[in-house]
């Protein structure tokens, strides 16, 4: 056996071994890097569905405000695109516009978010239904029928977004 001979076949062979080693190895930590990225990737696609859906929920439940303010005396009774509601009629039909966008950017939420925001939605926009359709059965002024589940909508959704807390947010409406 000649190492002068044999010596460069088998550093050779061992050079192709080690460097396959590092290319399968390269493989595995890229694999496992794309993996952990697309991970983060979802996680952030699925905070922003969240916020969005939890954002628009915000919005409905602001023109809700507008409205109820309107049917417990407090401003005019107006339509969602300002005009003055004089029928009843037309009353009627905005609170149904406005109640039907309630329930159904509730609804979204349900698609998008854990239970204690869905929990929370849902007591608001209960809450909402009734002070705009049965005000006669609401034992209290209107923001504080109103006002504590729409907190406790606000502080469920601060915690499912990972929002710091931000003090007393509730309304005072009075």
């Amino acid at each position: 056996m000649d190492w002068a001979v044999l010596g460069p076949a088998v550093f050779s062979l061992v050079g192709v071994a080690v460097g396959a080693l590092g290319s399968f190895g390269g493989v595995l930590i890229t694999q496992r890097t794309t993996k952990q990225q697309a991970a983060v990737q979802l996680a952030a696609a699925r905070r922003t569905e969240k916020k969005d859906a939890i954002l628009a929920y915000l919005d409905v439940v602001e023109d809700s405000w507008v409205l109820m303010d309107g049917l417990w005396g407090r401003r005019p009774l107006v339509s969602k695109a300002g005009e003055p509601l004089d029928d009843a009629a037309d009353v009627e039909r905005e609170k149904h516009r406005r109640n039907n966008d309630v329930w159904h950017h509730q609804n979204r939420l349900n698609l998008v978010t854990p239970e204690p925001v869905r929990t929370a939605a849902r007591t608001l926009t209960q809450r909402i239904y009734e002070a705009t359709y049965h005000a006669d059965q609401v034992e209290t002024v209107l923001w504080k029928h109103v006002s504590p589940a729409e907190a406790e909508f606000l502080e469920a959704a601060r915690k499912d977004l990972g929002v710091e807390e931000l003090g007393d947010v509730s309304r005072d409406r009075e």
